[in-house]
């Protein structure tokens, strides 16, 4: 599959960021589920070294009972060395604490050995309005690393190859 697995909600800027950290241009609509199967792209570091990255199409509540076809989402995770939530930080309909705990939640209920992965949290839609309260009710909830972006604005994005590299690096020791 991919050594990365970016897995949030749909319409958490999954493609975007993937799009933005590799050359992969996939299908971008601001509607869910507009990714239907994993995209996979490269991200190429200055040393030449690569590292893979899928986009998972969107996990929701249930998505181990099968929900929105969950079962095949989640197994395309449990192939990935390294998960990379991706939360929408400005969504007012959905508060990030509560987003990453579902998203750990369903995780778990699939296979508990997904939380053990090395997993990093990008914090996506810095650009929005909210966003900053977001991402600290996010820092309240979580030890894991995080790293705030913008995808649609390309801010931020080589913090997030580099934490994602370091974070494959760690897998490897695991």
């Amino acid at each position: 599959m991919a050594d990365i697995g970016l897995v949030g909600y749909p319409n958490a800027g999954k493609s975007t960021l993937l799009s933005q950290l590799t050359k992969t241009v996939p299908k971008i609509a601001p509607y869910p589920f507009t990714t239907l199967r994993p995209l996979v792209g490269y991200i190429t570091y200055s040393d030449g070294s690569m590292i893979s990255v899928a986009d998972i199409p969107g996990i929701i509540s249930g998505a181990h009972n099968n929900r929105g076809l969950g079962l095949s989402f989640l197994r395309h995770i449990q192939r990935t060395k390294v998960l990379a939530y991706v939360i929408d930080v400005s969504d007012s309909s959905a508060l990030p604490d509560i987003v990453y705990r579902e998203i750990q939640k369903e995780l778990l209920h699939y296979d508990e050995a997904l939380l053990r992965k090395p997993t990093v949290v990008i914090v996506n839609k810095m650009d929005k309005e909210g966003a900053e309260e977001g991402l600290e009710t996010l820092k309240k909830c979580t030890r894991l690393p995080i790293v705030p972006v913008s995808a649609r604005k390309n801010e931020n994005m080589e913090s997030v190859a580099q934490m994602l590299r370091q974070a494959y690096i760690s897998s490897k020791s695991v």
